[in-house]
């Protein structure tokens, strides 16, 4: 049960990142229990796609926008498998975008995926940007949770074109409290 001669970095960042985007889903999720989160994510092999999309050298938005709606759609099937009621595509991608922010990113940071992967975009993110007068201001466009497949495609584009050719995670910048004065 405990080898601790097997158990590797990648195998803790990878529970932690399970843990981490679990946690930061599950409000008002039914039946999104962090082991049912974590199964979804084994099942799909998410550490697997992410470490495909890393070698690539010339990742474009494009085509990282492609995968991630595939490994979305796949996550949603998964959840749905293992217990969790209506999963919808904020959800997902929360879940996707929390995994890669902390078990790939660290690891990835100067790689074509760093440039192009989605940041966590929830309603801290997205109000902070309209304080500092970026970004669109509807309050309901900053409900990630309810965010489906075009809603979510269209916060994307808009938030990559306010970041310009900066990596996409650096829009999380303007996520903490101290962003804006």
């Amino acid at each position: 049960m405990c080898d601790f001669k097997t158990y590797s970095a990648k195998d803790h960042f990878h529970r932690f990142a399970c843990w981490t985007a679990a946690r930061a889903v599950q409000r008002g999720f039914t039946g999104a229990k962090t082991a049912v989160i974590a199964k979804a994510i084994d099942d799909i092999k998410l550490a697997k796609e992410f470490e495909n999309l890393a070698t690539q050298q010339d990742l474009k938005a494009a085509l990282y926008d492609k995968e991630h709606e595939r490994i979305s759609k796949e996550l949603s099937a998964a959840l749905l498998r293992n217990g969790a009621l209506h999963p919808n595509y904020g959800q997902t991608t929360k879940i996707i975008a929390i995994y890669f922010k902390t078990a790939v990113l660290p690891f990835h940071l100067d790689t074509a995926l760093a440039k192009v992967a989605h940041p966590p975009i929830d309603r801290q993110l997205l109000e902070n940007l309209a304080k500092c007068g970026k970004y669109y201001k509807e309050p309901k466009s900053r409900a990630w949770t309810k965010f489906e497949r075009d809603d979510y495609f269209k916060c994307v584009v808009r938030l990559r074109e306010e970041i310009g050719d900066q990596p996409f995670w650096m829009i999380e910048e303007c996520w903490g409290s101290n962003s804006v004065i």
